[in-house]
């Protein structure tokens, strides 16, 4: 059973969090907007400043640095979606691990791997999963944050079978059995991972459910002895960045496209990466026929895409066959595994020389505008953490008048933070017993009339019950030993109960040598019965103390009363259960 103190355990407050004393109160009006109000005049103005200075003269390094930042801007897009691809791996096979002869013998571990993998970036990297020389096959799809495709296959004449799990501890249910045999061995993911013994992208293949490209990411796995064992492997759709590019507002007449190194699109914001024949997806190449201005820009920036990067990107200046000059920007983006791309960016000059004039104007009044915004802001702001502090005197005072379970809500401030976990902390003192950490008896009688609550509204038709535990001979241990060693003794023997039943129940210290087990819920009396016997045994196993001397135990005495058959309120089922511990006392 979990420990019991858990249940009732908080953060502490983070020292650090108390505010300095005597320092300077500031109004946080002041602090919260004034600064950001002035920091974004100063911004607009020299902004402003800087364009009447420059001038039509530095129109064209203007329009460079642009669409050179627009370049770093998307690289950082791509970045992003493809740089996730590793660390999925690194989650599903962190470094060091070693594949298991047979994934039977790993599949505990590696179900809970491919779940956190898969929820580390769902998208675009639902689908992880592994496959060994022996043609077996474990891999997980995300369908939703509670619910994931569980597919396997242990053995290669098999054919795969998928199942759902709604959590990590829950069994997989309507297994499903595929019609054709899955061979994972030569599929073109394994193949190039086993082939480059590291890290590898797979080309990409348009998939033929969403018509979106596609690329897999392939790791081949050891095992203890070094030997290459299977291929782990995670999908990545490019969907998300082909919808990212085409959001893109460059210019009115600007556009932007990825490309691989034959000229084969893999996202643009003008037109499309896939075109469909005959009722197929094929991908888009970048040619003077399908995309005739694509392909102008980038037979003059393809050779000068090896040597930048996203750091230091490229810019040229480029003439369409109508005489319209680009500003174009241009990198090539790569990683260790193979990926090779070519991020280019264009913006005719027209769209950026209309707009050099009315910058001053337009900076003067942004200036104004900003401000105002800003100082509403503030005041929002402040009206935020205000409304925390009656949160907090709210919950303040439902925990005077006896609601210990009063939620801590969390806080924008430190000071508030600090405020809010001292309440928590309160909170635990007043549910928790201070020797041996379990409930208390307030906590007990707490749960036990919430529950009682849900049972007469119909909330819950289960039965619940309670254990009423006296430790028999506590006093010759006191008297004998010693109270440090008597308080050892009830640590130890409340210890002994919350290992005894189940996570959901509850073990409380009600007084002195005196425990409660609320069993809730139990199916029968019988349940409980079976508790009882279960809990009298625990109960008389030896203890060492701390010189190594054996105590013996004589155990305790368990009343045992059910819910509604011997009482209608918490009071009088423990005193039920109370009477039946002193009956059980007297028969010996």
């Amino acid at each position: 059973m979990t420990d019991p103190v858990s249940l009732f355990s908080t953060t502490s407050a983070d020292p650090q969090a108390e505010p300095s004393r005597g320092r300077r109160r500031v109004s946080m009006l002041w602090l919260l907007t004034v600064p950001f109000v002035l920091l974004m005049m100063a911004l607009a103005l020299a902004l402003g400043a800087l364009a009447y200075r420059s001038g039509s003269g530095a129109v064209n390094v203007v329009a460079a640095q642009l669409v050179q930042d627009v370049v770093k801007r998307l690289g950082q897009a791509v970045e992003h979606h493809v740089l996730p691809a590793r660390r999925v791996l690194d989650a599903a096979y962190p470094p060091g691990t070693v594949a298991a002869a047979d994934v039977r013998q790993d599949e505990a571990a590696l179900r809970q791997r491919l779940w956190l993998a898969t929820a580390f970036q769902p998208d675009p990297y639902h689908y992880v999963y592994y496959a060994n020389q022996d043609g077996q096959v474990l891999g997980m799809m995300r369908r939703s944050p509670t619910q994931v495709e569980w597919r396997s296959k242990y053995a290669a004449k098999d054919a795969r079978q998928i199942a759902l799990m709604g959590g990590l501890t829950d069994a997989p249910t309507g297994a499903v059995t595929e019609d054709k045999v899955f061979e994972p061995r030569q599929r073109p993911w394994y193949l190039a991972a086993m082939k480059r013994q590291a890290d590898v992208w797979t080309p990409f293949y348009v998939d033929f459910r969403t018509r979106e490209l596609v690329a897999t990411r392939a790791r081949p796995v050891a095992d203890a002895q070094g030997h290459w064992r299977g291929v782990v492997a995670t999908d990545m759709a490019m969907g998300e960045l082909d919808r990212f590019i085409a959001s893109l507002r460059i210019s009115p007449g600007g556009f932007a496209f990825i490309v691989e190194p034959d000229g084969q699109l893999v996202a643009t914001s003008r037109g499309t990466s896939v075109r469909m024949v005959d009722g197929e997806g094929k991908r888009v190449q970048v040619d003077a026929e399908q995309t005739p201005l694509l392909a102008k820009v980038y037979q003059q920036v393809r050779s000068k895409l090896p040597g930048t990067t996203l750091e230091h990107p490229g810019s040229l200046r480029i003439a369409d066959d109508g005489g319209q000059v680009y500003e174009t920007g241009f990198a090539r983006i790569s990683d260790d595994a193979g990926l090779d791309w070519g991020i280019v960016v264009a913006m005719p000059r027209e769209d950026y020389l209309g707009g050099i004039a009315t910058i001053v104007e337009r900076s003067a009044i942004g200036a104004g505008v900003t401000a105002l915004v800003m100082l509403l802001l503030g005041m929002l702001v402040v009206r935020g953490i205000s409304s925390d502090v009656r949160r907090l005197a709210h919950m303040a005072q439902r925990i005077g008048t006896g609601d210990w379970n009063a939620p801590l809500l969390h806080q924008r401030t430190r000071e508030l933070w600090a405020l809010a976990q001292s309440l928590a902390r309160m909170q635990d003192s007043l549910r928790t017993d201070r020797l041996t950490g379990l409930a208390n008896r307030e906590a007990l009688l707490q749960r036990m009339e919430q529950r009682m609550k849900s049972r007469r509204r119909g909330e819950q038709d289960a039965g619940l019950a309670v254990l009423f535990v006296d430790l028999d001979g506590f006093k010759s241990v006191n008297d004998r030993f010693g109270h440090h060693v008597g308080d050892r003794v009830l640590t130890d023997m409340g210890q002994r109960l919350a290992a005894s039943v189940r996570a959901q129940d509850m073990v409380a210290r009600w007084a002195g040598d005196e425990f409660v087990v609320l069993l809730d819920p139990i199916a029968s009396a019988a349940d409980a019965h079976r508790v009882r016997a279960q809990v009298e045994t625990r109960l008389r196993e030896p203890m060492t103390l701390e010189g190594g001397e054996q105590l013996t135990v004589r155990g305790g005495s368990v009343g045992l009363a059910v819910y509604p058959d011997d009482a209608l309120t918490a009071l009088e089922l423990i005193q039920a259960a109370d009477v039946d511990m002193y009956r059980r006392k007297r028969g010996g």
